[in-house]
Parts: structure tokens; C-alpha cells; sequence
């Protein structure tokens, strides 16, 4: 698998978890450098634009599925929104905004949801 080839993960949550962090890691990120070379309008721009334009190139010339490439959006955006709202409210600043905390423990979230509604569709516990 390339980097850029569209995957759905069937059968394999633990993946499509760290598939779907690398979603929010990479929003937060393009949010996080944009802010920090140009202002905050740039940033929020790009953090919208960029995903949004990746997704329809998948969709359109990988063949990607519309509910993966829809789901992976959403991830960009949830990755981008957290970082934005850190910002914004002033939980980090200066240096530490290259730095997308946040994201780290959506990303927890998200594995530990997958893997255990993945693992309940299966019947195990």
C-alpha cells in the first residue's frame, strides 16, 4: 500500500484506528504549520481546503469509496477543529502550537472505539 492509495481496512480495526489518527495528526499538523508561518485565516483555510481537495482527487481518480473518503474527512477535520480550538482558547501558544497534543488523545479514542466495536461485531469481548 502507497501513501496515498485509498484503504478501507476491512478486518482490521486496529489499522483503520491508526489509519484514522494519521487523519487527525495530519489536519492538526496543516492547520498548526500554516498558523505558524502566515495567521490564523491561512491556517483555518488550509486546514479545510487542503483535506477537502485530497479526498475529491481519492474519490475521483483512486476509485476510493464515498464513505471512506467522507469518513476520512471527517477525521481531517475533527484533527484540524481540536488544534483550532486549543489555539483559540488559549491552552497552547508560542512554540507549542507545532505541536498537536490534542490530537494524540483523540487518536486514543478513536483506536479504543474501533477496536472494541470491531471486537463486539465478532462476538468476543
Amino acid at each position: 500500500m502507497r501513501l496515498l492509495d485509498p484503504e478501507t481496512f476491512e478486518d482490521q480495526p486496529y489499522v483503520a484506528g491508526l489509519n484514522q489518527g494519521g487523519h487527525l495528526f495530519a489536519g492538526a499538523a496543516i492547520f498548526a504549520a500554516t498558523f505558524s508561518l502566515f495567521d490564523m485565516g491561512f491556517g483555518v483555510l488550509c486546514a479545510l481546503l487542503i483535506p477537502l481537495v485530497l479526498e475529491i482527487w481519492q474519490y475521483t481518480k483512486r476509485a476510493a469509496k464515498l464513505w471512506d473518503s467522507l469518513l476520512d474527512l471527517f477525521f481531517w477535520y475533527i484533527g484540524a477543529i481540536a488544534w483550532i480550538m486549543a489555539v483559540l482558547i488559549g491552552d497552547v501558544s508560542g512554540k507549542a502550537i507545532l505541536f498537536p497534543l490534542w490530537s494524540v488523545f483523540i487518536m486514543g479514542c478513536v483506536m479504543a472505539v474501533f477496536t472494541f466495536f470491531k471486537s463486539r461485531s465478532k462476538g468476543t469481548e
